[in-house]
C-alpha cells in the first residue's frame, strides 16, 4: 500500500498549465516597488514592461531568456534608420516570446522622429490582449 496516491502519467499529459500572474506593483516613475498586489492583465503588462526595459545579458541574476537587445541595436551608429525599424519587431518579439503567458506579438506600428522610435504593438496573452506604446 502506497502512502501517496498513484497517478497515471497519461492523465497528466492532457492537463494544461496556466501561469498564475500575481505580483507587487512596480512604480516605474519613482523606480520603486510598492506594497500593492496586482494580478492577471495588470501583472502581465508589468512583466512585459520589465522585459522591454531590461537589457539581455547585462545582469547575471537573470537567465539569457530575460530582457532584450534593443538598446544595443539602436545605439549602433553604423546601421540605418530603415534597418532599425525593420529589426525592432523581431527584437521585441524575441524579448516577449519567452514569457509563459505570451501567445503572440503583432500589429507593429513604428515611427521615427528626431532620435526616437515610437513603437505601438499588440500582445496576445493567456489573460487577454495588451496594447503597448513604447518610445526608444
Amino acid at each position: 500500500m502506497a502512502l501517496s496516491p498513484e497517478v497515471d502519467v497519461e492523465e497528466l499529459d492532457s492537463v494544461e498549465i496556466i501561469p498564475i500572474l500575481k505580483t507587487f506593483r512596480y512604480d516605474f516613475e519613482r523606480n520603486r516597488l510598492t506594497s500593492e498586489i496586482i494580478d492577471r492583465l495588470e501583472a502581465a503588462k508589468q512583466i512585459i514592461m520589465f522585459a522591454l526595459k531590461i537589457q539581455r545579458y547585462a545582469y547575471p541574476i537573470f537567465s539569457s531568456d530575460v530582457g532584450n537587445e534593443i538598446e544595443e541595436m539602436l545605439s549602433d551608429n553604423e546601421t540605418t534608420i530603415e534597418y532599425k525599424k525593420m529589426e525592432l519587431p523581431r527584437l521585441i518579439t524575441e524579448a516577449l516570446i519567452y514569457l509563459d503567458f505570451v501567445e503572440e506579438v503583432s500589429e507593429f506600428e513604428i515611427e521615427h522622429e528626431d532620435d526616437s522610435f515610437y513603437v505601438n504593438f499588440i500582445v496576445e496573452t493567456t489573460v487577454g490582449t495588451i496594447e503597448i506604446e513604447e518610445v526608444y
